[in-house]
This record gives C-alpha cells, sequence and structure tokens, in this order.
C-alpha cells in the first residue's frame, strides 16, 4: 500500500514523534511511505530516510544562500524548473506516483490537505490538538473537515473536542493512542548520575523534570510561581528543576531566572534529539500544562518508574493517570502541588510504589499493542474507498 504521509514540523515535538514512529512500525509491515516534506528541523533528516520524498517549496527558496555551499548548490540547480511552474511539476509527480491514500499529521496539515485534492485519495487527517492549541494556531484549519474520509484522534479528550467544539461526525473519527517501542526506554543504573555530573550538581540532588514546549500552555508561568512556593515552605532544600525541550521564549524565562534569584536550581536543556537520559535522572515527573490532549513525554518518563504529577481538567492526562500513578493536583493550585512534591521527596518507598504503577500504565501503549489496531482502520480506509469508486 502506498501512503503519502505530511509533517508540517521536522523538531523533536510529541506530533512529529508520534507519526515517525508510526511510519518506522508501518514500513516494516507491509506499508510502503512517500514524504511529503514541507519544512526543515532537527528530524528532518531522519523524516527523509523513511521513504522517497517531495519537497513542496520550490528548491531555491529552501537553500540557505548565505553559505558558500549554498550559493554553489543554487548555481548548480539553475535549470531546476522556475517557480511558476514548480508546483505544476510536483503536482503532476504526485498524481504519477497513483497513491492509495494521504494521510497528513496535526491541524496544521490543512493546506496541504486542500491542495492536494485534485489526487482524489482518500485522507486520513491524524489530529493532536485541543481547544487551546486550535485556537492559537487557527480554528479555520478545520473548515476543510469535508474533505477528510478518517479522523485519527490520539485520545478521548480529542475526539470529544472535535465533536462538541467543531461538529465533526463522531462517526468519522478513530482513537488511536500514541505509541512507544518500550525496549527503547529501560531503567539504567549510571544515567541519573551522568546527568547530575554533568549539570555540576550534587550527588544527593532531588531531580524535578518537565518536558516539552517552554509557553504559557505548558506551564512556564506556573512553573517559576511553584519554585517560588517550594522554597518558601521548604528552604535549604536540594532540588533541581529539570526543562526539556525547546524554549520559545527565552528572554522571558532568562529574565525570570535573573529576577527571582533561581539561577543554580533550574536547567532548560532546549531541544534533545534523545532526553531519555535526562528523563532517567528525575526523581519525579512534572506536568504543568494547562490542556494536554495525551502526555506522550509523561507515558515515557513512566516507563521509568517514575511518579507522574499534573493538574486535573487538563484532559488527555486525567485518561491516563491518577494519584495512584503520582498526584492529580486541583487545577492550578500551586500549593498543593508544592506540597505533594515535598511529600513524595520525603518518602522514596511511596515514590517507588507510584512509579511502579506509572510503569504499568506506560506499558499499555507499546507499538506492539497498539499500532496494529492503526494499520487495520488505515486498511478499512483504503478499502472502503475502493469499493465507493467501484
Amino acid at each position: 500500500m502506498k501512503i503519502l504521509f505530511i509533517f508540517h514540523e521536522y523538531n523533536h515535538t510529541g506530533a512529529t514523534i508520534v507519526l515517525y514512529r508510526n511510519i518506522l512500525w508501518l514500513k516494516n509491515n507491509g506499508i510502503e511511505p512517500y514524504l511529503l516534506i514541507t519544512g526543515h528541523g532537527s528530524l528532518e533528516n531522519d523524516i527523509r530516510k523513511l521513504g522517497k520524498s517531495y519537497n513542496w517549496h520550490y528548491e531555491d527558496d529552501i537553500i540557505d544562500t548565505s553559505t558558500l555551499f549554498g550559493r554553489i548548490r543554487r548555481k548548480i540547480r539553475k535549470n531546476f524548473p522556475k517557480p511558476k511552474r514548480y508546483k505544476k511539476v510536483l503536482f503532476e509527480q504526485l498524481n504519477n506516483e497513483k497513491f492509495d491514500l494521504i494521510y497528513a499529521n496535526t491541524i496544521c496539515s490543512s493546506v496541504y490537505i486542500k491542495e492536494l485534492g485534485f489526487l482524489n485519495k482518500p485522507v486520513i487527517w491524524h489530529l493532536h490538538e485541543l481547544e487551546l492549541a486550535i485556537n492559537l494556531l487557527g480554528r479555520e484549519h478545520l473548515d476543510i473537515h469535508d474533505q477528510v474520509n478518517c479522523f485519527i484522534a490520539n485520545s478521548n479528550a480529542t475526539k470529544s473536542n472535535l465533536i462538541k467544539s467543531h461538529n465533526i461526525d463522531g462517526n468519522k473519527i478513530i482513537v488511536h493512542y500514541p505509541c512507544i517501542n518500550i525496549t527503547d526506554i529501560q531503567l539504567k543504573k549510571d544515567d541519573k548520575f551522568d546527568i547530575v555530573k554533568a549539570l555540576s550538581l550534587p550527588d544527593d540532588s532531588f531531580i524535578i523534570g518537565t518536558s516539552g514546549t517552554v509557553f504559557s500552555q505548558k506551564g512556564s508561568d506556573a512553573f517559576f510561581m511553584l519554585i517560588r512556593i517550594i522554597e518558601e515552605i521548604f528552604p535549604n532544600n536540594n532540588f533541581h528543576y529539570i526543562w526539556v525541550g525547546h524554549n520559545w521564549i527565552k528572554f522571558e524565562t532568562d529574565r525570570d531566572i535573573e529576577l527571582t534569584g533561581l539561577k543554580n536550581k533550574i536547567t532548560f536543556t532546549g531541544n534533545l534529539g534523545n532526553p531519555v537520559p535526562y528523563y532517567q535522572s528525575f526523581d519525579v515527573f512534572l506536568s504543568l500544562s494547562k490542556q494536554e490532549s495525551f502526555g506522550l513525554a509523561a507515558v515515557e518518563v513512566s516507563l521509568l518508574e517514575k511518579p507522574i504529577v499534573f493538574f486535573d481538567k487538563t484532559e488527555g492526562l486525567s485518561e491516563i493517570f491518577s494519584d495512584k500513578t503520582g498526584g492529580e493536583i486541583p487545577y492550578l493550585n500551586l500549593n498543593v502541588m508544592a506540597n505533594k512534591l515535598i511529600e513524595l521527596y520525603k518518602n522514596p518507598d511511596l515514590r517507588k510504589s507510584l512509579g511502579k504503577e506509572a510503569r504499568n500504565i506506560g506499558e499499555k501503549f507499546d507499538e506492539n499493542i497498539i499500532m496494529p489496531e492503526l494499520l487495520k482502520t488505515i486498511t478499512n480506509i483504503k478499502n472502503r474507498s475502493r469499493k465507493d469508486a467501484e
């Protein structure tokens, strides 16, 4: 089966990682992947290796001519189709591939779904966004929902929101949770101390970690407020806070660190190709998200037997985790959250038991459990479309 996959993001972010892993599994199980490349990022080279790729943009537009190498490449490509003809040539190439279906990822792929309508192929649209993200990225993306044969929702929360807030037919939406190859995430005794040493922290540091792009929806303001509360009610502690992920608001967080005097308490790692060693260093995983459709990082960390502490009413996380796996804190109640973290610090046995419960939950998201069901959905959409055409 030939499938054209569309990414809109090429960095190590949740939705991109989910699709990348899905394609790896599908490729090993009979799917022939093709890639429509619409941008650049740290995961781009790995994505291109998945299969034959087509560039959405005219090649000259994406060559960095600030370097000598880039200028040489541009000269070599002087006979490349001119910009005004590029889309025509691209569309002819795509049409000649005779794909069985199109699989688009995230709400931001709407423009590509719309323009590729001429291919007249069934469309599967994999959505990961809840309402805060949808409003941030643009509600108008979902105006094309009639062009979509099947929506893959990454959680029941995502499905419910598409029905309730956007009047999408629930019969067209199928929930498939993101998955993980759990053999890729294993406990390693020395990982914590490797990170502790790399950050020049005391050996007995208690590390509270979180993950995700740093901005308000992920709780960047609450992060600093929470730390201030902990410092006030539990001074002279050995806590250190690590945030794994791209920092969209570095100027703001740098200022917050300076004004709060917390420079020696906080580490922002930036985007990491392999965050697992940092996850292993955590004693507790903390989510400050205001709304989370799934929580891929939390599931990954749970496999390392770390307690998961998060706010209730954030939807997707509450589908998966609970007080039995860490702590489900009243929404934005930072005092309760601070006391929960201090309790977990003081009670290693409690941390251990909650971590084991968290791992039991995380193991349910193994790719060998979830991916066969996704493949079945893809096959059904293809067969249904073929039958409708006959």
